[in-house]
């Protein structure tokens, strides 16, 4: 609201153009302009906050105390045409300093990053750097430091955007147009002290692969992404991969049928206590779920009844290392293409019951370890019908170390090949009780 309304004075449509500027602060801010009906506190508000200079003048124009000073809508027009604002792209950085890096460059985009190919402005601590833009600067000072990147033109590559930055500590994407972008692959990869990254409007739908995206942000507790579109998404190897102080990741929005690769997505986030995919999670058409889950070692349940297996080829070390989770339940898991189920569940020292009632074995050559150190299961039932033992795979160590093994329970059609393949149960069950 105006100060002239506030005030009680006489008005006139000027103060639909004063509401205008505040809107305006409030997309750049993600604050309101003001709470306060007191007329001091709105005339002392900061619009530095604003790093934009061309925009931060035009919200100077638009909340001027005195109407008669104010932009009308039409001179809103010519300056926006004059200024070409339509397309602007904003990211704002913030950098750690650390004692040992004064003096030296720190890269605020990645080396590999293109920066010099494309059209655009920087600000650090609110003033433009001059020439021709670098990736990089060398700190006077230890501390926090403000980046601003203006990108006066539609991007269309991420790649390794942010790669090894690893003094980055938040990054701000509330006006950044990614309609065109493709791949995202290691764009915040080794991105070591990220804590926060905000991404209301992040615009993924065209994006084909996320491999490695956040893999190495050791840093990041929480990840909002309820603003991603991943219908188009082939890759997410890795995309997760040692974000080892991540909690919780909420993938209910994530569409997932167009995924070939799904291997280390989340491995070695060994803090990640729970995973919620929901049923738009489809993975239908992933071939290769190698280490998805491997080393995640405080993950106490994963509901995988909207897994579809149907066309992974590569299950090895799946939940290796996974030793606080009790229990799977894998009844939905389709495995008739499945070749690899090396170390599928090894280190599990947790594991007290699996359930494998449709596991189909025809095609995998590969068993080797699969259960080793699975310390306190007692049962593993194998007597689907599907599972076979095949000529020539690999078993060895398949049950080594399972201190606690009372039975394996085979099918009658099954029986004569396991046994053949396992002789001497003290030789081959090595650790079994």
């Amino acid at each position: 609201m105006a100060p002239e309304i506030l005030e009680g004075k006489k008005y006139n449509f000027k103060v639909d153009t004063y509401s205008l500027g505040c809107i305006i602060y409030e997309l750049f801010t993600l604050k309101e302009y003001y709470i306060s009906k007191n007329i001091d506190d709105i005339k002392s508000i900061n619009l530095d906050v604003v790093f934009n200079e061309k925009w931060k003048n035009l919200i100077k124009f638009l909340v001027k105390d005195k109407f008669e000073e104010r932009f009308s809508i039409d001179e809103v027009i010519k300056y926006i045409k004059k200024e070409n604002l339509y397309n602007k792209n904003e990211i704002r950085l913030r950098l750690i300093i650390n004692d040992e890096n004064i003096k030296k460059k720190i890269y605020f985009i990645s080396e590999k990053f293109e920066l010099k190919n494309l059209n655009v402005e920087i600000y650090i601590n609110g003033q433009k750097q001059n020439g021709r833009p670098n990736n990089c600067f060398e700190p006077d000072n230890k501390g926090i430091c403000n980046i601003t990147i203006h990108f006066l033109s539609d991007i269309e590559n991420c790649q390794k955007m942010f790669h090894n930055c690893f003094n980055i500590k938040n990054i701000d994407f509330s006006s950044f147009n990614t309609k065109k972008v493709k791949n995202m692959s290691y764009m915040y990869n080794n991105c070591e002290n990220l804590e926060n990254i905000e991404s209301y409007i992040f615009d993924t739908k065209n994006v084909d692969d996320m491999s490695y995206m956040f893999s190495g942000c050791k840093n990041l507790k929480s990840i909002d992404l309820s603003a991603f579109n991943t219908e188009k998404t082939l890759n997410m190897s890795n995309m997760f991969s040692g974000c080892s102080n991540l909690k919780s990741i909420d993938l209910s929005a994530f569409n997932t049928e167009k995924t070939l690769n799904m291997s280390n997505m989340f491995s070695g986030c060994n803090s990640l206590e729970s995973i919620d995919f929901s049923s738009s999670f489809n993975t239908k058409n992933v071939d290769d779920m190698s280490y998805m889950f491997s080393g995640c070692s405080n993950l106490k349940s994963i509901d995988l009844s909207a897994f579809n297996t149907e066309n992974t080829s590569n299950m090895s070390n799946l939940f290796s290392g996974c030793n606080s989770l009790e229990s799977i339940d894998l009844k939905n898991f389709k495995t008739n293409n499945c070749i690899n189920m090396n170390s599928m569940f090894s280190n599990c020292k947790n594991l007290q019951k699996i359930v494998l009632t449709s596991f189909d074995t025809s095609k995998v050559k590969d068993m080797e370890s699969m259960f080793n150190h699975c310390d306190k299961i007692e049962n593993i039932d194998l007597s689907s019908s599907s599972f076979k033992i095949k000529q020539g795979g690999k078993y060895e160590s398949m049950f080594d170390n399972c201190s606690n093994l009372r039975y394996i329970d085979v099918n009658n059609g099954c029986l004569s090949d396991f046994m053949e393949k396992f002789p001497k149960v003290s030789e081959k069950f090595r650790g079994c009780q």
